[in-house]
């Protein structure tokens, strides 16, 4: 599965997965509940299958879904620029269904992590969560190129 969770969808972004994501899945986030994302990934983390993320300020280019699907490491993503840096987080990343299968309680544990000034399961520390806890499991990401653009203002 491609999924683009939003609450605001970027333009750049929206056309850039009708025309390299074919048959991604837009799901609408209340921008109200800090929870309803990590909720959106839970579920997402339980379907059967690769789940492939793709965020509403991402802008993702040609071959770039092609590469994530066709990687043989259980975690990947490309690069973009975060805060100065350039940075695989959340936005364009891909989990195999190995991986899933193989940690089906990670989004739970995830879910119960509040550390790091942020309530459990908001939405703004989910991807460092995700992170930290596939680290501790012993994974380490791969990182693809190009890095993609991030229409994300600071």
């Amino acid at each position: 599965m491609i999924l683009l969770p939003y609450t605001r969808l970027h333009p750049a972004a929206a056309r850039l997965a009708n025309q390299h994501a074919p048959g991604h899945v837009r799901a609408r986030i209340d921008p109200a509940d800090a929870g309803a994302y990590w909720a959106l990934l839970a579920k997402a983390w339980a379907a059967p299958g690769d789940l492939m993320v793709i965020e509403q300020d991402v802008g993702i280019s040609a071959g770039v879904v092609e590469g994530l699907a066709a990687c043989r490491r259980p975690w990947c993503g490309n690069a973009y620029p975060i805060g100065g840096q350039l940075l695989v987080a959340l936005g364009c990343t891909r989990f195999t269904a190995e991986l899933k299968t193989a940690e089906p309680d990670l989004l739970d544990v995830v879910g119960d992590d509040g550390t790091g000034g942020l309530p459990a399961r908001h939405w703004a520390r989910l991807d460092v969560r995700i992170l930290d806890e596939l680290r501790r499991r012993g994974y380490e990401r791969h990182q693809h190129s190009p890095p993609v653009a991030h229409y994300h203002r600071y």
